[in-house]
């Protein structure tokens, strides 16, 4: 497993290594929230919530992979 230490923990640069929990909020509301990487989002629907917090969790993932080196295995 690939993964890079920050100031806190060590992260997973698997992008399916994440838990997401989806919570209905209301009758149309839904929220996920992903507490590895502390990211929610809320929308309408299971299916779309599920998506996007896919799509951010990817996105933090190649964001951190731009901008933080390789730190091979730092302990």
């Amino acid at each position: 497993m690939q993964s890079y230490k920050n100031s806190r923990k060590e992260i997973s640069v698997d992008k399916k290594n994440y838990e997401i929990l989806v919570r209905r909020d209301g009758e149309n509301q839904y929220s996920a929230f992903c507490p590895e990487l502390n990211l929610l989002v809320k929308g309408n629907s299971h299916e779309g919530v599920e998506i996007e917090i896919k799509k951010k969790i990817k996105d933090n993932l190649d964001n951190n992979e731009t901008t933080t080196p390789n730190l091979g295995n730092v302990e």
